[in-house]
Formats: C-alpha cells, sequence, structure tokens
C-alpha cells in the first residue's frame, strides 16, 4: 500500500547519488525533484567554485534533503514513515511508480 517511487539525481558523466525513495510521494515527489532542479540549474548558473555549483549528485541529494519542505512538505517535523535513502533503485521499494533519473545537465 502506498504511491512508492525513487528518484536519483545524475549528471552527463553519469556521476550518481544515492537514491531517494518516497512510499507516498508517487509521482507529485518525481514533479517535486524536478523542479528543485530546474530551480537549482538557474539559481547556480555561471558558478563552478562550490559542488553544488557544479551540480553533483552526492552534494545535490543532500541540498535537496536539506530543502524538502520547500519542495515537498510532508507536514509535522519529522520525516516519518515517506523518505529513505537506498543505494540503489533495488534497494528499496518503488514498485508503484518505478524509478526515475533527475538529470542535472545544463
Amino acid at each position: 500500500m502506498g504511491n512508492r517511487v525513487s528518484i536519483r539525481f545524475i549528471n552527463r558523466d553519469n556521476n550518481k547519488a544515492p537514491v531517494i525513495f518516497s512510499h507516498w510521494g508517487g509521482m507529485e515527489f518525481v514533479a517535486a525533484a524536478q523542479t528543485y532542479a530546474y530551480d537549482l540549474k538557474i539559481e547556480r548558473e555561471g558558478s563552478q567554485i562550490l559542488p553544488l555549483d557544479r551540480l553533483e549528485p552526492q552534494t545535490v541529494t543532500c541540498d535537496f534533503l536539506f530543502n524538502l519542505d520547500e519542495y515537498w512538505p510532508v507536514g509535522g517535523s519529522r520525516i516519518s514513515s515517506d523518505i529513505y535513502i537506498g543505494i540503489d533503485e533495488y534497494d528499496g521499494d518503488n514498485g508503484d511508480n518505478g524509478h526515475f533519473n533527475i538529470d542535472l545537465t545544463r
């Protein structure tokens, strides 16, 4: 039961980050991650100094989770049972909607 899905941020070098699973988010969670990635690309355009500026997937994953409440308000002050991290798309349950790569390539 749920609306399970997983996402991973990747870049053109196929650098991959850990996978983020959402038990309840479904395609709305994917859309939130895509919106976050779009906003981040615009915000960091023209700068290459920091890992986040370079859109390094591992750092982007941390920043997305840090800013999750802005893009995916789950209610309350704890993630509870919705979000968890896995090594790859097979390390959790994404059985309802599958796995999506969020491309960070500019």
